[in-house]
């Protein structure tokens, strides 16, 4: 079962990324030469061309994607469980990405599957594939046993990576035990394994449904553990196994009920079963060893040798301990309380909302915590599912952030690696000074050269011309500077421009009224306007929709190129050219305009004459392959400058890469950028922008990238 809706820019970029170094790191300045003097032409060598480098410049990189590398550089989507293996290894179940990873001395890689591409199929490491595998364990022998949740299936995966099924298959879901592919799981969410090999698994049907524990034997046949109590049921999402064999869970057993408020508005009670962290001994006695709350979900589970055990309270952001000594269960880190109170530790705590900050106890915020694992230290691993980390608690309760980064996004201003940007990151330009500009939704920040971040205009939604404060900007878009210092810029169906005084006009177009109009100023109608470039007579040119139009510094808007109502991928003369849906514009000094058509994966040249030539890719023709002209392929491409050689640069957003068209036509790749995840239709990468000769600004998500070309 093979997903053909999966990217295939990131099956590409999985291929590629390992053939690179990119350092996501503070950008510390360009420069490339080192001084010397060249030998005489007789004994030079030949030259060596620098690397290109992409740091981060403003913002930060974090959130949900796909990166393999140090830990503070991988990315996940979605991890929801971890455990620790003998060898130090950390096995995770990469849920959203499909993938198993591991970490191995701080280093990630990804162990079996594919990111990005979900199946079923068996086979070695990225040969294999899962669906949503929600639980994992690692035995002694470094097998590694995953709750392949949306499969309904239970898989193996060997010391040397190859992946097998060991129980179950995805037909009805019900609880059948019998060896092998006889067995079936209704939603198999947690897995764990002890000495003998028995693998233990959660078989829940949903977070509000109590579920039952299986167990399969090294040789797959299935069974479903019975208890001494018949009342006995599973509630949390995972189980934990201590040396002596107990099981641990979060369940119910016994009578008891708990009245909780009803859902929707019901006049009905809402009477549930009483939630109680219970231990299980391998003759199947249960002992409660507390009551926890009954209105949660619980995601993670996990026993030191000590005997005490921890467990997340998912749905509210908070970790629990029970300790072995006192029998007591209190919170050991995090918080999501309606009002103040005191931690296990004594420590006050105030109202707190799910976040990402590291600290001790309730200081530290989580966004659903789910899978835990402890050390010989008593350290406890988190799997911080929507803050896509791995996190580490101290037995003292003071949090890190071990892997991954949590997404930090907002329109916080200072310092260029702690100001926060939003999610899309749609247009960006620099003056002569070097100077970044980048339009995030309804205000235009600054970079300064000074490493500062601020607001240049703008501040909350509408649309007012005026100045400073009382300026108003409705959906931000393509930013273009003349030599001057004069910004133009895309504001939703409007063409506006920020003078040197600061003032704020609108040079064409009228707000709410969209269209297809050529004409002058306010009487014109944009309808999908995206990317605007400047020429050098001071015309603008910018991509709305399927057609390029034209706004000249009197004001007169007209189209040049492509039709209003038909869309397609034909070149010709003016209106008899077709395009998709048109992202980036840039032009050069003869007066060609160049766009990216994002739906056809072309690069395509208007002549000032307003004949069109498809340049580069042929429509409908994706992929990420270099070459001459139409030999070369692209996937959704964005961004799109020229430099004053007569280069093009591309963000090919669905490749996660920049490429690079030569003046003789020939596209090769510059870099490959670690990106993050997708969200909706907003693209990987967002803009693109000139700073010099050697060096290009690209914006994705929450985050401004400079990339030194080094001569490439």
């Amino acid at each position: 079962m093979q997903n053909s809706r999966a990217n295939p820019g990131i099956r590409r970029f999985a291929a590629l990324f390992t053939l690179m170094t990119v350092a996501l790191l503070p950008a510390c300045g360009g420069g490339s030469g080192d001084g010397t003097v060249a030998p005489p032409v007789a004994t030079q060598p030949p030259p060596v061309t620098a690397a290109p480098q992409l740091t981060l410049y403003a913002g930060n990189t974090g959130g949900a994607g796909w990166v393999d590398g140090r830990a503070a550089d991988a990315r996940f989507d979605g991890a929801y469980d971890v455990k620790l293996g003998k060898d130090g290894s950390f096995y995770i179940a990469d849920t959203e990405n499909h993938v198993i990873r591991r970490m191995t001395a701080g280093v990630v890689t990804t162990l079996a599957g594919q990111a990005g591409i979900w199946g079923d199929a068996d086979g070695t490491k990225t040969a294999a594939s899962f669906t949503r595998p929600q639980g994992i364990a690692v035995d002694g022998a470094q097998n590694v046993y995953v709750a392949d949740t949306g499969n309904r299936r239970i898989r193996k995966i060997d010391a040397n990576g190859n992946v097998t099924t060991l129980a179950g298959r995805f037909e009805l879901a019900e609880p059948v035990d019998g060896p092998g592919s006889v067995a079936r799981f209704i939603n198999p969410v947690g897995v764990n394994v002890d000495d003998a090999g028995i693998v233990y698994v959660v078989d829940r049907e949903s977070s509000r449904t109590p579920g039952r524990l299986r167990k399969i034997t090294p040789d797959g046949v299935v069974t479903t553990v019975v208890a001494q109590d018949s009342t006995f049921a599973v509630l949390g999402d995972a189980v934990a196994i201590d040396l002596a064999g107990n099981l641990y869970v979060i369940g119910a057993v016994g009578s008891d009920t708990t009245t909780l408020p009803s859902p929707g508005g019901s006049v009905l009670p809402n009477i549930v079963r009483t939630a109680k962290l219970l231990r299980l001994s391998p003759a199947g006695a249960v002992t409660t060893l507390g009551t926890v709350s009954s209105d949660a979900s619980y995601g993670g589970i996990a026993v030191d040798r000590l005997g005490n055990v921890y467990f997340s309270k998912t749905s509210n952001h908070e970790v629990y301990a029970y300790t072995a000594s006192t029998g007591q269960i209190g919170l050991l880190a995090g918080s999501y309380r309606p009002t103040g109170g005191f931690d296990s530790h004594g420590l006050p705590f105030a109202p707190q909302s799910l976040g990402s900050a590291d600290g001790t106890g309730v200081a530290a915020q989580f966004n659903r915590p789910a899978g835990l694992t402890t050390d010989a230290a008593g350290n406890l691993y988190i799997a911080d599912v929507f803050n896509n980390t791995l996190r580490k608690a101290s037995p003292a309760g003071v949090v890190t952030t071990l892997a991954g980064a949590a997404a930090k996004r907002g329109d916080a201003n200072g310092p260029a690696l702690q100001a926060t940007f939003g999610r899309n990151i749609s247009g960006s330009a620099t003056d002569g000074a070097g100077n970044v500009y980048v339009s995030d939704r309804d205000v235009i920040r600054k970079i300064g050269i000074d490493g500062q971040v601020s607001t240049f205009a703008g501040g909350s939604a509408g649309t007012v011309d005026s100045t400073g404060a009382a300026v108003r900007f409705t959906s931000l878009a393509g930013i273009t500077i003349d030599p001057a210092g004069n910004v133009y810029f895309i504001d939703h169906v409007l063409v506006r421009k920020i003078g040197l005084d600061g003032k704020v006009t609108t040079i064409a177009g009228a707000a709410g009224m969209q269209g297809h109009v050529d004409g002058a100023g306010a009487n014109a109608r944009f309808e999908a306007l995206q990317g605007i470039t400047r020429d050098g007579a001071g015309n603008l040119f910018v991509t709305d929709g399927t057609v390029v139009r034209k706004i000249t510094p009197a004001g007169q808007v007209s189209t040049i190129a492509g039709s209003a109502v038909e869309t397609g991928s034909a070149d010709g003369s003016g209106s008899a050219a077709r395009f998709g849906s048109l992202y980036g514009i840039t032009a050069d000094a003869a007066g060609n305009v160049y766009v990216a058509d994002q739906v056809y994966s072309t690069l395509r040249k208007i002549s000032p004459a307003g004949q069109v030539t498809t340049i580069a890719g042929q429509a409908e023709q994706e992929g990420l392959v270099d070459g001459a002209g139409a030999n070369a392929r692209f996937t959704n491409p964005t961004g799109i400058v020229i430099d004053p050689s007569g280069n093009l640069y591309v963000s090919d957003s669905g490749n996660r890469a920049i490429r690079k068209m030569a003046p003789d036509g020939t596209v090769s790749t510059v870099i490959m950028v670690p990106s993050l995840k997708q969200f909706l239709f907003e693209p990987i990468l967002q803009s693109l922008t000139l700073g010099s000769a050697d060096t290009l600004y690209l914006t994705q998500s929450g985050a401004v990238l400079k990339l030194t070309l080094g001569g490439k």
